[in-house]
């Protein structure tokens, strides 16, 4: 996993190995009491902003 510098990982996260993810990202969960994750291999973006509603893999 790659964390870079500034990130904000609010709430309960659990990110999956060889997660990278990018200077000043934000992860907010949505619903209190709730686990999120990060799955494994995952790439969230510089500057990103991601509210817990599913996201979904994109094709390569």
């Amino acid at each position: 996993m790659t964390l870079a510098p500034g990130i904000k990982c609010n709430g309960n996260v659990r990110i999956d190995d060889h997660a990278d993810i990018g200077t000043a990202a934000t992860y907010k969960i949505g619903n209190i009491g709730q686990t999120q994750h990060i799955g494994a291999s995952a790439i969230v973006g510089m500057g990103a902003v991601v509210v817990a509603n599913p996201a979904r893999p994109l094709e390569r």
